[in-house]
């Protein structure tokens, strides 16, 4: 099983409070998809990315497409496939769903900062006033 991508917060972060009113489906990859003992439904996970899916600018939208594909390869795989192939599958999946989190990220990033709310620290160019 793929692990964590190391821009989101960990399971138990309280970070999770706020952010998952913008972010449920990293919150759901954070609690769920990265459990081991999670029955993988896989036709629910394809009933949420396509929700997710509405509405996204071209480099969100291919990266849900991508998740949506490998999902469903997952979902279609032989019973005879061997667990190892079965997981290759399955961290595609992840690979998909965690480059749509990203993106995410970097947009709500952006959209803070250009906000004035907060955001990431950056620090002033030489010469730049502060």
């Amino acid at each position: 099983m793929r692990p964590l991508p190391r821009f989101l917060p960990g399971p138990d972060s309280r970070k999770w409070h706020s952010r998952r009113n913008w972010d449920g489906l990293g919150y759901l990859r954070v609690r769920s998809l990265a459990n081991p003992t999670w029955t993988r439904d896989v036709d629910w996970l394809l009933r949420l990315l396509r929700f997710h899916q509405r509405e996204l600018g071209t480099p969100e939208r291919a990266a849900i497409d991508e998740a949506i594909a490998a999902a469903r390869r997952y979902r279609d795989l032989d019973v005879h496939v061997s667990d190892g192939e079965r997981e290759m599958v399955w961290d595609s999946v992840l690979d998909g769903i965690d480059r749509y989190l990203f993106l995410l990220q970097e947009a709500h990033l952006r959209a803070v900062e250009e906000a004035g709310c907060s955001g990431r620290i950056r620090r002033p160019e030489p010469g730049e006033a502060s």
